[in-house]
């Protein structure tokens, strides 16, 4: 399961009560999302907090303006000031302190999850902000702000909320009226202190298993790099007296792909035909033209601006004429050459086409044919035991 899966699951476990004492769960209820253990609770946001409150300050006080570019971690780090008093800022604004628990309103910045707590402002400072709901405990119920946190942060929020956004496209913002009545199982507070040491403790754990399996993957890719590159180069061949050299141009001849070029992008998963892109994605969606299929199998499609390529033998289209549809010489393996190409640490940071300056003139190593369909045979085998690692 994928560590980002993994979190969600846990975290959906702990608000069910399941990380919790087991205890005897309530028949599900019509204003509940789940059951919950006997001794929980459902509540609004708006029952627990109040919605953009008003901060008692002076009106000669200093104030900063936040934006969602000044969020650090949980807490804000930064502010940028504003050449006005409290008495003059706009009454639209909404204040922040210490304590209090801000969610944001722009769909893409909602969708990405940055809610936080107010944890480190300055002593006798304000704070104002119009890109936040602000969320102020009302101290009628004993609430730990983490485990609040944690829900906010959830998948499930986010979900929910994609239906109850409004205004124009490209800023949307989450309806207020539906985040005021938002559910939220609360224990009491020593389950909710449990719960919070024990995410915390989890989610510390998880996020080291990240690193390290994104270590793991970054020296698997080296590791394959490498082995591609001795393999190509002869250093795993008992005898390689008789290679050749050419040019790589001469090897792999380049095809345009304008012809290819899907004229709609409007995909969906139900069709048939993938549209491709040589860059990290691949597979962008899949179109219902029947019209301009690339089908000329296998080839390799190189992205002209990064470099990057993919081998493919499957039927395609592809969205933009940035790239080359690279054909081999029969009389050459064409995956051996695209283990050639993956093999390469090649600088492409100056935004040029590359394959007819750079890449075609390249010599490369040409071994007999039936060397190279070993050498790929091998490859293969190794890159499938990395895999397994």
């Amino acid at each position: 399961m994928e560590i980002k899966l993994l979190r969600e699951k846990i975290i959906s476990m702990a608000f069910k009560g399941e990380l919790t004492k087991k205890s005897e769960l309530l028949d599900e209820i019509d204003d509940g999302l789940w059951p919950i253990p006997k001794d929980w609770e459902w509540h609004t946001l708006s029952e627990l907090f109040k919605f953009n409150p008003r901060n008692e300050v002076s009106d000669d006080m200093l104030c900063g303006f936040v934006t969602m570019s000044d969020i650090k971690g949980g807490y804000i780090s930064e502010f940028k000031y504003i050449e006005k008093k409290w008495g003059n800022i706009k009454k639209g604004f909404t204040h922040l302190k210490n304590g209090d628990i801000a969610i944001a309103k722009i769909s893409p910045c909602f969708e990405n999850k940055k809610s936080f707590i107010v944890e480190k402002l300055p002593n006798n400072y304000g704070a104002g902000t119009t890109e936040l709901y602000v969320l102020r405990n009302k101290n009628e119920y004993n609430i730990n702000l983490r485990y609040v946190l944690y829900y906010l942060k959830t998948d499930l929020l986010v979900e929910n909320g994609k239906k109850h956004f409004t205004g124009n496209v490209g800023q949307q913002r989450i309806k207020k009226e539906w985040l005021e009545n938002y559910l939220i199982p609360l224990p009491k507070i020593d389950i909710q202190n449990r719960i919070v040491d024990k995410l915390d403790k989890v989610m510390n754990l998880l996020d080291i298993l990240d690193i390290s399996i994104s270590r793991l993957n970054d020296n698997k890719e080296k590791i394959s790099k490498k082995l591609m590159s001795m393999a190509v180069n002869g250093e795993l061949s008992i005898d390689n007296s008789d290679w050749d050299y050419d040019e790589l141009g001469k090897i792999l001849i380049y095809e345009q792909p304008t012809k290819y070029i899907v004229s709609s992008e409007k995909y969906s998963d139900s069709y048939q035909i993938p549209v491709l892109t040589a860059g990290k994605t691949f597979i962008l969606g899949y179109t219902n033209e029947t019209e301009g299929i690339f089908n000329k199998l296998p080839v390799i499609i190189f992205d002209d601006f990064t470099t990057s390529s993919k081998y493919v033998d499957f039927p395609f289209k592809v969205k933009s004429s940035a790239m080359k549809i690279l054909n081999c010489n029969p009389e050459m393996n064409i995956k051996f050459y695209y283990y050639l190409l993956q093999s390469l640490d090649y600088d492409a940071s100056t935004h040029k086409r590359y394959w007819i300056s750079e890449f075609a003139p390249m010599i490369v190593p040409v071994p007999p044919k039936k060397e190279q369909d070993k050498i790929v045979e091998k490859v293969e085998q190794l890159l499938n035991l990395i895999g397994q690692i």
